[in-house]
């Protein structure tokens, strides 16, 4: 594929400020659900395809292709060719990239149980078991699930500017869930593991750990009232401030957003909040979900970038496009979730990172709030304004944690608020959260946090 592909690209005469990009995408995916102790669906499959790109004139044609004979992967380059000249009159600005290194590499991820040599019949069993491990945790569980998704990635990335690359990926996750009903109270629960593993995920007892977690906290929750509604202190769990880093200030300095009218636009080099706070986009992390091999889709070496220093917006999140418009460098977030997807500007893990308190001064400090930890949902705006669901909120009292818990807990606010009047954060940071990240196209990401103790409204009973 590789020789196909550099043949095609130098048997096409193209000036010296245009440029062609051409990359390879095999996915091999697996995916499983139980529920009740019923397989209720298994899938699995391979996809495989090539996206064409040229930039000419300042204007992108693209495609994509399933068939790679050299004559066609020439024959499409000409077609991308042909549609960026064609749609150039109707352009509003002209279109550049900002220089990156060129590279020639080859990364795989550090994988001891590669899925894909496990049987499908292997990961029913463990499936099944994790979720027969939840149905029965208590007697008061009516309700368990497990879904499993496992993803082996290659790519071949090459450019007109002598980029090559061969990159390999790997992701499985398992979400449990589970309802528990006691007293005529339906309580959910549910958590997620997940990162750039194998099957050795499951090693160490790992799904009994998370069954464990889930039932618990279903039928402690069936005992529990709702919370009262108002602005309160709260502190915020390390899962549930990395949805914040994510969801609600994420989004907001992702640069194509900015470009639209985010609440950053205009403020690099400028205090957004206290501080306390520093935040990063961290694609090198190992073993995390948002990990990137190497290098995002565009060939820009993934990299940790510095987004929030102590209360200070260094940069946006960059691909090579808007990096150029922004005249500053590309910060490896150019992600495509499958062969038919351009490279849009996606974030990788998200982390807040912590400060110099224990969650017990976090709680000491603390006269009237809650302690919350898990999500059940999250949305954020342009603004940063957010409203996420959590799981499972505790009360604080006079600087002491009681045992009174509660359930269908909401909270909101705006994220540069919330930043701004963060007091403490824990020493303690939790890194190992993920999720499947949605704008057009799908991305894995990851990331986490410490404890945050900070102020926002609180939705309950009323």
């Amino acid at each position: 594929m590789l020789d196909r592909l550099i043949s095609a690209i130098d048997s096409l005469q193209i000036k010296s400020d245009d440029y062609l990009e051409a990359r390879y995408h095999t996915r091999d995916t697996t995916s499983i659900q139980i529920e009740n102790g019923v397989v209720k669906n298994v899938s699995s499959g391979i996809t495989e395809g090539l996206s064409l790109r040229a930039l000419i004139n300042g204007s992108w044609g693209s495609m994509t292709l399933e068939g790679f004979t050299p004559a066609e992967i020439k024959q499409g380059f000409l077609k991308c060719i042909e549609l960026a000249k064609n749609s150039h009159s109707f352009k509003k600005r002209f279109i550049s990239l900002a220089e990156i290194p060129i590279n020639e590499d080859i990364v795989k991820p550090s994988i001891r149980i590669p899925t894909n040599e496990i049987s499908i019949t292997d990961k029913i069993d463990v499936c099944l078991e994790a979720e027969k491990s939840l149905r029965t945790h208590n007697e008061f569980m009516v309700q368990a699930s497990a879904d499993y998704f496992d993803t082996v990635d290659q790519k071949f990335i090459l450019t007109s500017e002598g980029t090559k690359l061969e990159l390999h990926d790997q992701k499985t996750t398992l979400l449990l869930s589970g309802v528990a009903k006691k007293n005529g109270i339906l309580s959910p629960a549910a958590s997620r593991m997940a990162g750039t593993k194998g099957f050795e995920i499951f090693e160490k007892d790992s799904s009994h750990i998370l069954s464990e977690e889930v039932g618990s906290r279903a039928v402690r929750l069936t005992e529990a009232s709702f919370a009262p509604s108002g602005y309160y202190t709260v502190i915020l769990g390390p899962q549930l401030t990395r949805l914040l880093a994510h969801e609600a200030f994420g989004h907001t300095n992702e640069a194509d957003l900015v470009s639209g009218g985010s609440v950053l636009q205009g403020k690099i080099n400028k205090k957004i909040c206290n501080d306390k706070i520093s935040i990063l986009d961290d694609a090198i992390y190992p073993g995390s979900f948002g990990w990137l091999p190497g290098y995002d889709d565009e060939g820009t070496p993934a990299q940790k970038t510095v987004m929030v220093d102590k209360g200070i917006l260094i940069t946006h999140l960059h691909n090579r496009e808007s990096a150029a418009e922004y005249s500053t460098i590309p910060t490896g977030n150019a992600r495509a979730f499958m062969h038919n997807n351009d490279p849009i500007i996606r974030m990788t893990n998200s982390v807040i990172l912590g400060g110099d308190s224990s969650l017990e001064e976090m709680i000491a400090e603390t006269a009237n709030g809650f302690l919350l930890e898990g999500r059940r949902m999250g949305q954020a705006d342009y603004s940063g304004e957010f409203m996420f669901g959590v799981q499972q909120g505790r009360e604080i009292l006079k600087g002491e944690l009681t045992d009174k818990y509660y359930r269908a807990v909401t909270i909101s606010g705006i994220a540069l608020d919330v930043l701004s009047k963060t007091r403490l954060l824990s020493k303690q940071i939790e890194r190992g959260f993920a999720g499947f990240c949605g704008k057009g196209q799908t991305a894995f990401t990851g990331g986490g946090g410490p404890f945050m103790l900070t102020e926002l409204n609180v939705g309950g009973k009323n």
